[in-house]
């Protein structure tokens, strides 16, 4: 059984980028475009802009149901 869905394709060049006020206090601050939902209050999924040099410590994210994921980025 098909089910009927429909999906949005953006280059990512085209998504509009803004300020997180998150930065290293050495290479800039991070930039953010959502790709679905709202960061701000929910499920997202979204798109990060980093300067060059940029290190993010490892974190983890907790989800709806608990689930834990971890991120690992910069170098």
């Amino acid at each position: 059984m098909k089910t009927k869905t429909s999906s949005i394709s953006r280059p990512v060049a085209e998504l509009e980028y803004g300020p997180t006020g998150i930065s290293d206090g050495v290479h800039g601050e991070l930039y953010a475009a959502p790709a679905y939902g709202d960061l701000a209050h929910g499920p997202h999924g979204t798109f990060i802009k980093m300067p060059a040099g940029y290190v993010s410590p490892t974190h983890t994210y907790r989800g709806l149901l608990g689930r834990r994921g971890l991120g690992c980025h910069g170098q």
